[in-house]
């Protein structure tokens, strides 16, 4: 600031001294001279804003129309941001939810290898068992060998004795007598040693059984695994494109899709329902009531096995067992990593077949000789692949 001051301070008196000399007013001339100087922020300063309100103005001469597109297109860009974040939330969701599934089915396979690893140990005692009874058998059956060799001599030499006229003694009657009562003895351990026998045969079924339920548990687990790895992928969408004044450039508005995923299966027998249950696809049944030929080709003829039938009549509760069977009664169809059983085309239901459907399907309305409408396709499981399967949950038919 004080250099400004001593260079008007300069200026003044420059023109004073020029108008002294040249028979001007200085003062008048000073005056002019630092006037115009300051005046000059000012008509900087308005001549600033009046470049920023013609910029403005010239700015807000936007057609009305255009604002309207604007604000049509940023309410439709908001509804499609709170569809996606809608749609993403269900999505995590279902995934938190599979996933405690799959948690609960880890811990009920868990449960089942340690129960068939206790029968696996149960299992080796008896064998262990059967063979040290089997040995002691073995080594009582030896000497009951010897024994009656040793009382087949005796008796012959009495025979012989008794031939010739000599007496038989007392002691070889007693031998006579110990290997009758030798032999009662081995037979009692050859029924004991048959016993053992059928329960070690039992207790390998029931192994059996109980293997074919992990295998089912596990395929189940890597379907749902699969499930849950499709449901926690990015949905993929077409995102129309706008240009950079935000104007949409295609004609079209692409709406994102999203699939939910379906439930997992849970067999009725051995695990616990923890889901919804859910109907088979519209379309894959009214397809079959329309035109079944046209699932031949994807259809597995199945009928149910011989000891299932057994068991149903002899009042069990499990769950039908169905085998692959030339000519079967009926169709098992695959879809995705589910199964499921419907009856084949053109069954005719009668007073014989009826018990068999009742079991797999519940028969809305039925009358023999009515033909049928199917409402729900029956969901089976695998317990040996494309050879025999078990049902989870029966399916359902409007007479």
């Amino acid at each position: 600031m004080g250099k400004i001051r001593y260079i008007k301070l300069l200026l003044a008196l420059t023109l004073a001294i020029s108008g002294v000399l040249g028979g001007c007013d200085p003062i008048e001339q000073g005056t002019t001279a630092s006037t115009a100087e300051e005046s000059k922020p000012e008509q900087q300063t308005s001549q600033t804003k009046q470049n920023i309100a013609g910029d403005n103005s010239s700015h807000g001469q936007n057609p009305p129309q255009a604002n309207q597109e604007l604000q049509k297109k940023v309410t439709e860009l908001t509804n499609q941001n709170q569809q996606l974040k809608s749609q993403v939330t269900e999505l995590t969701n279902q995934n938190q939810q599979l996933k405690s599934e799959i948690s609960t089915l880890k811990k009920y396979n868990q449960q089942l290898v340690l129960k068939n690893t206790g029968i696996i140990a149960l299992w080796i005692i008896v064998l262990i068992t059967l063979l040290s009874t089997a040995l002691i058998a073995l080594l009582r059956y030896q000497k009951i060998i010897r024994k009656n060799k040793a009382n087949r001599r005796i008796n012959r030499s009495n025979e012989d004795g008794v031939r010739s006229g000599n007496l038989v003694s007392p002691q070889s009657n007693i031998n006579l007598q110990t290997s009758g009562r030798n032999q009662d003895q081995s037979q009692n351990v050859l029924a004991d040693i048959n016993q053992l026998y059928e329960h070690v045969n039992a207790l390998n079924n029931n192994q059996n059984l109980y293997q074919q339920e992990i295998n089912g548990i596990q395929s189940r687990l890597r379907a749902i695994e699969e499930d849950s790895s499709r449901a926690t992928q990015t949905p993929s969408w077409r995102s129309s494109s706008y240009s950079s004044s935000g104007v949409k450039s295609t004609g079209q508005n692409t709406q994102p899709s999203f699939s939910s995923p379906n439930k997992t299966r849970t067999p009725a027998s051995s695990v616990p329902m923890y889901r919804e249950q859910t109907l088979s696809t519209p379309q894959w049944v009214n397809t079959y009531n329309q035109n079944p030929n046209s699932l031949l080709k994807e259809a597995t003829e199945v009928s149910e096995t011989d000891e299932s039938i057994n068991n149903r009549r002899l009042g069990s509760h499990e769950n039908v067992v169905l085998e692959k069977k030339r000519r079967g009664n009926f169709w098992i169809l695959k879809e995705s990593s589910y199964e499921y059983l419907v009856p084949k085309e053109n069954l005719k239901i009668n007073e014989y077949s009826y018990e068999t459907v009742q079991a797999l399907f519940e028969c809305r309305g039925y009358q023999p000789g009515s033909n049928f409408q199917l409402i729900q396709a029956a969901r089976v499981y695998p317990l040996t692949a494309g050879q025999k399967w078990q049902l989870e949950e029966p399916g359902i038919l409007q007479f």
